[in-house]
């Protein structure tokens, strides 16, 4: 069953490809870090797929739907009584990214995850368990400075409400949708920095001559502006690094003499990664990199697709996200990717996964 999975061998493959990018790497170490922190691709997926008729596997599933709202919730306690406390906006960022080092952009989707469970199982008819469940993940993505993270929850409860309307009783319905509604308009009203998140909508300038002399004589604070900054300038230099990429460990020192020939003030000073997983691959070894990551987000969302998978959405998600991110350049990410997402094909599917 594994040597005939696809799923299996996609992600062998991509892993694969980090080892023909440390043939001609010039750091080394960093190019075998770099390929340790993908190991889970090459074990996970075989694990999930081989015991994916186990019961641990369904209560591993089971157990994420509950789990993340709880320790999110135990975690936001211990907050509140501890002296670090400094108001409910802070909580994210000094107890998950200054303590634990989770970037904010992996905790958006494990808050997702509780949302797509309840989506899947209205039909179960539990409407104060899904109601706890949606408003509590929803409630700690708002409290994220982190623009992504809104967007995707928006279209996450659209998606969420279009399934409780069409599937769930009358009684059921008139329930939930207003007590959700209510929650997360009171989360609203009562975080006064929420207008914040909107602020790339406002301040975010599209012209690249106009980012590149604000980058070069000072320090921006406009995330998404660097971002198009940073893609703008490897894009434009291609022609030097095709088609097999610049090697597993060289892709940070590649970028960082990019920054330096245009004086990208903030991407020299803080040494800014590709942000985008499919450039981050393109530089470590080219098309051989970037077409086996899009090819298996491709069979991933085909897969989920054909059997009208609501998690569809939620590896969308992720793959649209992954152009503005390199998710994959930490443990959350590639555990997010190799262990959690396959669980999500397992368990959506109607069929066994070829």
């Amino acid at each position: 069953m594994l040597l005939r999975s696809r799923l299996v061998l996609l992600y062998a493959l991509f892993f694969l490809t980090q080892l023909v990018g440390l043939v001609y790497t010039e750091n080394l170490q960093a190019g075998t870090r770099k390929t340790m922190v993908l190991l889970p691709f090459l074990v996970l997926p075989a694990i999930i797929v081989g015991e994916a008729k186990n019961v641990f596997v369904t209560k591993l599933y089971s157990a994420l739907k509950f789990a993340v709202p709880l320790v999110f919730v135990v975690m936001a306690l211990l907050y509140f009584i501890s002296k670090d406390f400094h108001g409910l906006g802070s909580f994210v960022q000094l107890w998950f990214v200054n303590r634990l080092g989770i970037s904010q952009f992996y905790l958006v989707f494990l808050l997702l995850l509780p949302i797509f469970f309840c989506a899947k199982d209205i039909e179960n008819k539990n409407a104060l368990l899904n109601t706890i469940l949606v408003s509590s993940s929803s409630f700690f993505i708002l409290l994220m400075n982190n623009f992504t993270g809104l967007l995707f929850l928006v279209v996450a409860l659209a998606l969420f409400l279009r399934n409780l309307f069409r599937n769930a009783s009358k009684g059921y319905f008139l329930v939930i949708m207003p007590t959700v509604i209510v929650i997360l308009l009171m989360v609203v009203l009562a975080n006064p920095t929420i207008e914040k998140k909107f602020d790339p909508l406002i301040t975010t300038s599209m012209e690249i001559n106009e980012i590149k002399v604000k980058n070069k004589y000072g320090y921006t604070r406009n995330t998404f502006e660097h971002r198009l900054y940073i893609h703008y300038l490897a894009i434009s230099d291609f022609k030097n690094n095709f088609p097999i990429g610049v090697g597993t460990g060289d892709t940070q020192e590649y970028l960082n003499q990019l920054y330096r020939k245009n004086n990208f003030l903030v991407g020299i000073k803080r040494e800014l990664n590709a942000h985008s997983q499919y450039l981050q691959e393109y530089l470590k070894t080219g098309l051989l990199g970037f077409l086996s990551l899009s090819l298996l987000f491709f069979y991933m969302l085909k897969h989920c697709q054909s059997r009208n998978s609501i998690f569809f959405f939620y590896i969308l998600f992720f793959a649209v996200a992954c152009a503005m991110e390199s998710y994959l350049n930490r443990y959350h990410g590639v555990i997010i990717c190799s262990g959690i997402i396959p669980l999500l094909m397992i368990y959506g599917a109607n069929k066994e996964i070829k």
